[in-house]
């Protein structure tokens, strides 16, 4: 049986019952947490970015005695956990490609795969448990949760209460009598219903309500062009790339008006630092349009010899402009040498979506939509892929 998510508002489809994907809509699908464990890693709190994943792996490959990339990991930075990330979604990487296929035939309707642990309710200092059959289902605040036959379950909840006790419990289902009996041995509050739990003044418990839907297992997680996607992320597109643009190729024009000569060296100075974070590292900056254009030619021709593909700025500046004509925004942005640029926007509605892909279109981009679905703070939430049509024509011939 299909259900719904509560917060999400769209079907949840559990393959480890053996549940069908719905014919049309979108929908969540849920696999097996044990095969996709939420686990602890000891990394330290300096380590960032692409260099804290690979260490990671490495300490997880290490760990369970596989070779490195055979396992898949996903930081679990959650909304409302810390600002350094210590715990990680860690599955095979067979396992999750045969998931991929599950839902392949259903394209952007799979809105993402989730392991099952979290898509129980969830808020702050309480312990959501879900007992079905032999299997123990737990989510233990906002940063822990796991998927376990109830011996096993027993040991590790036992575990997380000597480390981090809650505040109270919320049992959705029958516990065997066992696990039941040490739950009323905490000397904590136990309830069986969510009502009855926000009655004693406990947050409302939230499905998919902290960011649960990033952890998607149906996309690739590596980050390969990390320092791009922080630098993009820095100058927040696409108004600052605008205003980069017009300080290198505009700053004549801008120089002829007495009005916009402080505007202008406002720009000169920031276009100054970002040449000098991202282009030019080392040395002196002279010729700003020189030195940024033998760059980019460099990187330029380094994507010519892989597939004549646009650069990402190039692409995302591209898109920008577009973008930000529409009654939508962007919200993030990537590259991976597999999948290319990808952007995530949220517009009012599927028409504006819509309309926001035929500009795309016309603006000489080759669009395709990896996901599309309800956002968690009301209209539509989707991802795009980018690609140079003149690119792509290219490489037919």
């Amino acid at each position: 049986m299909v259900k719904r998510g509560k917060d999400s508002g769209l079907p949840v489809v559990r393959f480890s019952n053996g549940e069908g994907i719905p014919a049309t809509g979108s929908f969540i699908a849920l696999v097996e947490g044990q095969l996709a464990p939420l686990l602890p890693l000891d990394l330290p709190d300096g380590l960032k970015g692409q260099a804290r994943e690979r260490v990671a792996l490495r300490q997880v490959s290490d760990a369970i005695g596989v070779g490195f990339g055979a396992t898949e990991l996903r930081p679990f930075a959650i909304k409302g956990g810390p600002a350094v990330w210590q715990r990680a979604i860690v599955s095979a990487a067979d396992q999750v490609q045969d998931w991929r296929d599950l839902v392949k035939g259903a394209g952007a309707r799979c809105a993402a795969i989730l392991p099952d642990y979290l898509a129980l309710p969830v808020t702050k200092q309480v312990w959501t448990l879900h007992f079905e059959d032999t299997k123990t289902t737990a989510r233990l605040g906002l940063l822990d949760g796991f998927t376990a036959d109830p011996v096993l379950a027993r040991v590790l909840l036992e575990k997380a209460f000597e480390t981090d006790p809650p505040q109270a419990v919320l049992c959705l289902g029958t516990a065997d009598d066992a696990l039941n009996d040490w739950l009323l041995s905490l000397d904590l509050p136990v309830f069986s219903e969510i009502d009855a739990l926000v009655a004693k003044g406990f947050a409302p418990p939230q499905v998919f309500g902290n960011g649960e839907l990033g952890f998607d297992l149906a996309r690739d997680p590596r980050a390969a062009f990390e320092t791009l996607s922080q630098t993009l992320k820095a100058w927040r597109l696409p108004l600052v790339l605008a205003a980069l643009g017009l300080g290198l190729w505009s700053a004549s024009m801008m120089l002829q008006t007495a009005a916009l000569e402080s505007e202008a060296r406002a720009i000169r100075t920031r276009t100054v630092a970002d040449v000098r974070s991202h282009f030019v590292p080392t040395g002196p900056v002279l010729d700003i349009r020189a030195q940024v254009t033998q760059v980019l030619t460099a990187r330029q021709a380094q994507n010519v010899q892989v597939g004549a593909e646009l650069a990402p700025l190039d692409l995302l500046k591209s898109a920008s402009a577009v973008i930000v004509e529409q009654p939508g925004r962007l919200v993030s942005s990537s590259f991976q040498p597999q999948g290319g640029v990808t952007v995530d926007v949220q517009m009012p509605d599927f028409a504006t979506l819509d309309q926001l892909v035929a500009a795309l279109e016309q603006a000489g981009l080759a669009v395709t939509t990896l996901n599309a679905g309800t956002a968690e703070d009301g209209g539509v939430a989707a991802a795009l892929a980018l690609a140079s049509k003149a690119a792509q024509n290219g490489g037919g011939n």
